[in-house]
């Protein structure tokens, strides 16, 4: 309770007094954002543009949450993309590649 109340700069009281579902969605969002993720994606992006290979989940496990939810993100993206239009005239176009 002291953790969220200080992490979201509340009083410990308000966060008795909220209702469950307000309660749940704030542990649903820290375990999808934990605590510290910004300064830790900054100092991620400094160490891979130096030439750092590998390193998010080594040195940042707080990435990992984040870089799996992003993840999900972009394969339901890309199945939308698939189902278009668009990505349809795409596989007949002439003389162009061949897509999967």
């Amino acid at each position: 309770m002291y953790e969220m109340a200080y992490n979201l700069n509340i009083p410990r009281e308000a966060v008795n007094d909220m209702p469950n579902s307000t309660f749940l969605g704030w542990i649903d969002y820290f375990d999808r954002r934990p605590v510290g993720w910004r300064a830790d994606l900054r100092s991620y992006y400094q160490l891979k543009a130096a030439g750092a290979e590998d390193i998010k989940e080594s040195i940042y496990p707080s990435l990992t949450a984040l870089f799996n939810e992003n993840k999900k993100h972009l394969e339901s993206d890309g199945n939308k993309v698939k189902q278009s239009a668009f990505f349809g005239m795409m596989l007949q176009a002439k003389g162009g590649k061949q897509l999967e």
